[in-house]
């Protein structure tokens, strides 16, 4: 595993664990305060209990992209680097980069968009003109 990671990586790196730290911390400090003043766990409560090992997985696939993809590039960055001198390792950092950002969060961002319960509006595509 590599660990050289540059400044936006580091970045990244934190936020990642300090924003799923603090999810995970706030989740359990509801359910806690629903136990014991005994207003009991309603639907919500469930819905967030679904919902976090989802979250701490994407988190998880976004470290490991990070990690062993990126370095804190950007696909840019990557690309250019792997024009510039071809070899394995850099073809495999950008699988692994693409298989991070892309391939694993699509079925979910898909699925999302797609539940009729969610009231998502349509895409906006003005921005392609």
């Amino acid at each position: 595993m590599t660990m050289d990671l540059n400044e936006t990586g580091k970045e990244r790196l934190g936020t990642a664990i300090n924003c799923c730290s603090i999810a995970v911390m706030a989740a359990a400090l509801r359910f806690w305060c629903k136990i014991s003043s005994k207003h009991g766990i309603h639907a919500e409560d469930w819905w967030i209990l679904a919902v976090m090992p989802i979250y701490i997985g994407a988190t998880a696939d976004d470290i490991w992209g990070l990690l062993r993809g990126s370095n804190g590039q950007e696909i840019g960055e990557i690309t250019a680097e792997l024009l510039r001198d071809p070899s394995p390792e850099k073809v495999q950092s950008l699988g692994n980069f693409l298989k991070a950002q892309y391939i694993d969060f699509f079925p979910l961002a898909i699925c999302a968009y797609r539940c009729p319960h969610l009231h998502l509006p349509p895409i906006s595509t003005h921005f392609l003109n």
